[in-house]
């Protein structure tokens, strides 16, 4: 029994470990650079905003 469970597990671990380390796929085509993340997020994270969704839901 002990043999048996200590087997499984191991198998566990192993079959986990390939999972999380064989989940990058190959890069894609060279193209032009996105949007700016920075810039795109402060059109809805502001101060502004922020407040009046906040008085929303208070």
């Amino acid at each position: 029994m002990k043999r048996t469970l200590n087997y499984l597990l191991t198998i566990s671990a192993l079959f986990a470990l390939a999972i999380t380390t064989s989940c990058e796929g190959p890069e894609g085509p060279v193209g032009q650079d996105g949007q700016n993340a920075s810039e795109v997020c402060k059109e809805c994270h502001n101060d502004e905003k922020q407040d009046s969704v906040s008085t929303q839901y208070a």
